[in-house]
């Protein structure tokens, strides 16, 4: 009698549990307000490019590309398809890349900024986290 007299209330609170879960993926903000202790975005389990990576054991078993540790599994690879159908590996580990209107290649491990060159790839910068990525060409470099 008791569970069918409480089952609305249970079911509300489980939609909003939901939606918070939702809301505290995509914002990393709860829907409840300042009555809540501050929240620190947990940087062991993160979502890139659509996947969860578990950071950790990435950190732990992926090789790092010019002193930064990758994010991404190396069979995340960044190929070039030639006309004739022929590919290349241009780079392992890539999360992201780009090119620049100058033709250069710009991809990111997770945690690096990366240029593709015939001598390697040459650090541009790192972060803890490194998404999505848009180049310009403004003064000429990359």
């Amino acid at each position: 009698m008791l569970d069918t007299l409480f089952f609305p209330f249970r079911l509300l609170r489980a939609v909003f549990h939901y939606l918070n879960f939702f809301s505290l993926m995509y914002s990393r903000k709860p829907l409840t307000g300042a009555s809540g202790p501050a929240m620190q975005a947990d940087i062991r389990n993160i979502v890139l490019q659509g996947k969860v990576i578990d950071a950790q054991k990435a950190l732990r078993k992926e090789a790092s590309i010019a002193g930064v540790p990758s994010l991404v599994p190396s069979s995340w690879q960044l190929v070039c398809r030639n006309r004739a159908g022929v590919e290349t590996v241009v780079a392992p580990n890539v999360a992201s890349f780009d090119i620049s209107p100058k033709g250069q290649v710009v991809y990111s491990n997770g945690r690096g900024l990366f240029a593709a060159g015939a001598s390697g790839p040459a650090l541009l910068t790192q972060d803890s986290l490194v998404g999505d990525i848009l180049v310009h060409d403004f003064t000429g470099a990359v």
